[in-house]
This record gives structure tokens, sequence and C-alpha cells, in this order.
């Protein structure tokens, strides 16, 4: 180093006087501003070098000169006008630098460069998918940088690496299947590059791709679909990626494979159409483009460590108008640093609400809108991820938009009232009320409403002396009462002759009118029961107006004595386009029967049977008993229609008065006994 040292001072001293007595001459050429080296295959140094401008044609020579062994400065062969050279061999060890010798007024003034030293570069295939590098280190400044540059034989020279200035070794990974490759080291300075020796081997890839690494799954509102996304893969002959998913708890199985292309690395994949009520896992691994004995005939690295995407889910309070978020927990992360709440009302934009470290939060909304809401995780290393995206209507306990008793008819004595509502999430229950005597309306049923046609049926009525008044009013689904339906009153229909007057056979009865339905009343009919049977046919169709009839029987025949009626109320097209028919009470009445006893009778005479003549219908449970004088019955018959011809036996009885018992029911079941004499005349 001492040598080396003294060698440079006499050489750097030589030059400052050199330059000192040219700069006074004014006509002294630069040194080369930069040398640059390049190891020939057989070991020589080529040395080449820019040439510097001389309009005044002072230029004489270059000489190439090397740092001697000794200190002494070394001639090595001088040329005139070219800027390179080759060095032997066997001083490739050497630093050099360049002299150009000009002439001055008559005087030979030499500037000398900087020192150079070529870059002598040694290969091993370290045979485990590596080669090992190393070099002498060149003369260079901090700031220079080395490149390692590999030739393949089908894609030529290309860089693997740029270093810094002061490091002599690199270890390369193996990339290509199997090939032969060359390396060499350069470097740029000042308009030129100096170059090692080329060294090459075969090589061949034994190393697997490194596991992928994932970076997140989150989901897309845009595409409606998840996506999961990893980081760039440092392994640099990756030639695709396999996917694996798993939905909820199952296994892992496979999804998709996805390949690179034109040296561009898929860094994403969208699941698109995927469910956003499943816990999504993911996990990759990457194949380069060796073949193996194994699927997929690549090599193939390890799966990743799987991740899994989080779920939003929610519950809404209607009575109050909150929401309760919960989300489940992004898998895959060290760590979570908070999450964001962003929501949007309608077809509005994103808004952050809120943060939180917690997986819950509760909102209050504003009632009849549409509402989304998407979280956001942010891990410790700032990575995003999204949940599931959930909309939602905030229904409230609302009034249905129909609320309608229908109609309120009498059957069998009781009252059943057909009740239409609005069906809608807002009506819990219906309560029925009915007006008591004072007007007052009082509960007295309550049903679910679990569709939108309900019945009634109110038992605790007296129908055939009062007529009734009912309303329905709405509990919501928040136990509210809230509001009332239409109010309805029944027909009482009443008999106006207290007792059917027999002589004129009619009927006079009136009803107070139907009150509730939402169309008009089209018309009252009248339905008349005679003989225990309801003719299907009205006897008389009337305009809503008239409240009052009278019925005639007279040329009615064959009746048992009792007649019924009853009265409907027939509604017109309404809006619900669902007209209804209402039922009054029944009322009957019975006709007292008229009777005629013959008080004498001529067995063969004009009047030869004794017999009771019964008018206007026709007696239940009839009989007749004629005794003689002595109490002994001598003829019985419960036929109406058959009389005593005065036999008793196979004689005729004799002249004299006889005792009748005659014994019947009318239509209501009233017991009438007759009992007198009868004179049987020959």
């Amino acid at each position: 180093m001492k040598k080396i040292f003294i060698a440079i001072l006499t050489l750097l001293t030589i030059q400052v006087i050199a330059q000192g007595n040219s700069h006074k001459r004014g006509c002294a050429l630069p040194a080369p501003a930069s040398t640059c080296t390049k190891m020939e295959l057989n070991g020589d140094v080529t040395l080449s070098w820019t040439i510097p401008n001389d309009p005044n044609s002072v230029f004489v020579r270059y000489e190439v000169y090397r740092v001697g062994t000794n200190g002494a400065l070394v001639s090595i062969p001088t040329f005139t006008n070219q800027n390179t050279t080759t060095i032997n061999s066997i001083f490739a060890s050497s630093e050099f630098y360049i002299g150009i010798v000009s002439l001055c007024n008559g005087i030979e003034v030499i500037n000398y460069g900087d020192t150079v030293k070529a870059i002598d570069l040694k290969l091993s295939n370290l045979s485990d998918g590596r080669a090992g590098l190393t070099w002498t280190l060149p003369s260079l400044t901090s700031k220079d940088y080395l490149h390692v540059e590999r030739e393949h034989p089908s894609y030529g020279w290309s860089e693997r690496d740029s270093i810094k200035a002061n490091i002599i070794a690199y270890v390369d990974t193996i990339d290509v299947c199997s090939s032969f490759l060359n390396y060499r080291i350069t470097i740029h300075q000042q308009g030129c590059t100096s170059f090692s020796n080329k060294l090459g081997d075969n090589f061949k890839d034994v190393i697997t791709p490194t596991i992928p690494i994932i970076k997140s799954i989150s989901y897309d509102t845009l595409q409606k679909g998840v996506i999961v996304s990893w980081y760039k893969n440092p392994a640099r002959d990756v030639k695709g990626y396999l996917l694996k998913i798993a939905y909820d708890n199952s296994p892992l199985s496979f999804l998709d494979s996805v390949e690179t292309k034109k040296n561009i690395e898929p860094l994403s994949y969208n699941l698109l159409n995927a469910p956003y009520n499943s816990a999504i896992t993911f996990s990759i691994s990457a194949y380069d483009s060796c073949l193996s004995s194994s699927p997929p005939n690549n090599q193939l690295s390890g799966n990743s460590d799987p991740h899994t995407g989080f779920n939003l889910i929610h519950t809404y309070d209607l009575c109050h108008r909150v929401t309760n978020l919960n989300w489940t927990k992004y898998k895959g992360w060290s760590d979570i640093i908070k999450y964001k709440i962003y929501f949007k009302i309608e077809n509005g934009f994103w808004k952050l609400r809120d943060s939180t470290l917690n997986q819950y939060y509760n909102d209050t909304l504003l009632g009849f809108k549409n509402y989304s809401f998407i979280i956001e995780a942010i891990s410790k290393d700032s990575v995003k991820s999204f949940s599931n995206p959930i909309t939602f209507y905030t229904k409230a306990p609302s009034i249905p938009t129909f609320n309608y008793t229908k109609v309120a008819t009498i059957n069998s004595k009781q009252i059943y009232l057909n009740h239409l509502i609005d069906n809608v999430g807002g009506v819990s229950k219906i309560i029925l009320e009915k007006k008591n005597k004072s007007g007052i309306f009082q509960e007295i049923q309550t049903k679910e409403v679990s569709s939108s046609i309900l019945q009634f049926k109110d038992s605790i009525v007296e129908t055939d002396y009062e007529n009734y008044t009912y309303r329905t009013r709405i509990i919501d689904s928040c136990g509210n009462k809230t509001s009332y339906g239409n109010e309805v009153t029944t027909m009482l229909l009443k008999m106006d002759n207290k007792q059917s007057d027999s002589s004129s056979l009619e009927n006079t009865f009136s009803w107070t009118p139907y009150i509730g339905f939402n169309g008009s009343i089209l018309n009252y009919t009248i339905f008349r029961k005679l003989n225990s049977v309801f003719d299907p046919n009205p006897i008389a169709t009337l305009p809503n107006s008239q409240l009052s009839y009278t019925d005639n029987l007279m040329f009615i025949k064959d009746f048992n004595g009792q007649v019924c009626y009853y009265i409907t109320a027939i509604e017109s097209e309404n809006i619900y386009k669902q007209p209804s028919i209402a039922n009054s009470n029944v009322i009957c009445t019975t006709f007292e029967p008229l009777i005629f006893v013959p008080n004498a009778f001529t067995p063969h005479g004009k009047n030869p049977v004794f017999y009771p003549v019964i008018s206007m219908f026709e007696p239940k449970e009839y009989s007749l008993t004629i005794m003689n004088r002595w109490g002994q019955p001598v003829f019985r018959s419960t036929d109406y229609k058959i009389g005593w011809d005065g036999m008793f036996g196979n004689e005729m009885s004799p002249n004299g008065n006889y005792m009748y018992v005659i014994r019947y029911l009318d239509g209501d079941n009233k017991e009438y006994i007759e009992h007198g004499f009868v004179t049987l005349i020959f």
C-alpha cells in the first residue's frame, strides 16, 4: 500500500506541474473524464475512454499506465488518436490510468485521468436453484451502483438487481426451468459502461414459488361480489395462482386458477354473485412455469394462510326506530384498529356515520326510509376490508290503508262480524267494541291479525229485542291502541201486531235500518218460512227507504199456523269490490186455529160422519175420542180427516148423546183440548 501511495503521489505531482505549465500556455488537452473497463473472455482487459475536443490540433498521443507493484509508473504501449486498447490478461487485476500528451509551444505536456480497475467476476452453481456471484471491487464512488445482469439464450440480457458499490457478492434465484445462463456485472459512469467478464453455466429451477400472502377479502358493492386480493409474489417465475374457497365452516375446495399474462401479475379475484349471508374463506397457492410430476404439473407453493371475510347482520326495532348492527370478526389479520360504519339513505351517496372498536353498533333512524349500511375494517397495517352491505326499510307502526267491518249479520240468534284489514307489519291485533245501553263502547273481543280477513262472533246478545252497534280499533305492533274502524249497526225486526190476525190472515212487521255499509243499501228483501222451511225466494224486494211490510196469507193453504220472517239488507258496489248482505233477526208468529164441531149427525142422512172442521192449518198430534154415556170409548182417530160414522164394532150405536174429546197442537206446539156432546140420530 505504501508503494502504491508513493506512485500515485508522484503521478499527481507530475500532473499538477504539467497542468500548471499547460494552463499557463493555455494549450494542454484535459485527461479523459472517465475510463471504462471490460473483462474479455480470455481474461484480457479492454480500456475505453472519450476522445476530447482538439480545436488547436495539439494532441500528440495517449499513454496507458498501470500502477506497478513497486509503486513506479510503467508505460504500456502508446497509441495516437484512438479511444480503446486491450491489456494482456496478466495485468487484469491491476489498476490503470490514461495519460494524454499535448504539444504546447513545442513542449510536450501530459495530463492524467483517474485510476480504474476491471471487474473480475467469479460464478458458482450452488446446485439448489441458485447462482453465487462474487467479483473484485472496482474503483467506484459511494454514489455508484453495480448492476447484476443475466443472459438467457432466448431473451438476451436483463438486469436482475441493482446494488450499492461496496457489495462484492450476490446470490440469484433461478426462475427459469432449465437453461444455460450467463452473468456479468456492469456499472454506468459518466457516459460509458464498464463490464465484468461473462461467465455461465447450466442452471435449473428447483425452488417452488413463495407461499402467497393474502392482503384482504372485501365485498364489492358495485358488482355484488367478493374480492380477494393478495401481495405480489417475490418469486419471478410465478405463472399463476390456484384459489380455494370455503363457505361458512365447510372444508376448502378448488375454486379457480388465474394465470399471469404479459408479465402483469394478477393481484385480485372477484367472485361475482357471492352470497352475502355466508362467511367466505379464501386460500391461495402459486405455481411457476416449471413442470413437475404432481398436479397442476407445475411447481406449486403451499397454501396461504386462509382469510375469512366478515358479515354484517342487523335487527330493527320499529317501535323505537333503532337498528342493531352486528358483524363477525375478520379472520386473517393479527389485529384490527377500528371499524368504520358507512350508511346511505335511499339512492344517495355513502357517508361515514361513525367508527368503533366493537363488533356492534346501534343507530336511531328516520322512519319510512330505505337505509343501507356497510362496515369497513382497518388492520394495523392500514389494509381495508368491507363487509357485505345490508339494505332495509325503516318501517314504523302505521295506520293501515283500510280497516273496514264489512257486515254485522245475525244467524241463529248470534251476531257475526266480517272484518277486512290491511295486513301490514304495523298492525298486531284488532279490538272489537260494542256500544252498551248508555251509549259507551266497551271492548268485548281481541283477535291477532294473521290475514286480511277476520271474523268475530258475539253470542251475548238478544237479537229479538235489541239491535247492536260495533266498531273495531287497531293495536299496532308496539302494543299501542290507535285508530278506529267504521261503525256497524244490526237490524232489529219486530212484529207490529201483537198477535196474528186470524180473521184476516195478515202480519204487519217493521225493522230498523242496517247501518255501516261502505256502499249504499241496494234494497231490503223479505224471506218467509212456512211449515218449518224458509222459501229461498224472497216474498218481497223493497227500496231502502221502506222499513215495514204487511204480509197477507189468505191464499196460503196447508200450513200449520206458524209463520216466520227475516230481512236482508243488500249492499251495492263499494270501494273494496266486496259488497255484503246483512241478515236481521228471525221473528215468528202463530195464528190461533179455528175449529167447528157439529152437535149432531145422521149416519144414514146428509151428515153421515162426525168430525170437527179445523181451518187454516194442519194440526199436529191430533186425536179424536168418542165415549158413550158410561164413559166407554166407542171411537178413536188420530187423523183429523177421519170421523165417526156411528159404528161400534160391527153394530150401529143407538141414538143418543155421546161425549167427544179433541186434542191437538198448533204451530207453536201449544196444546188445545176441546170437549162436548154430539147427538147421534137415525
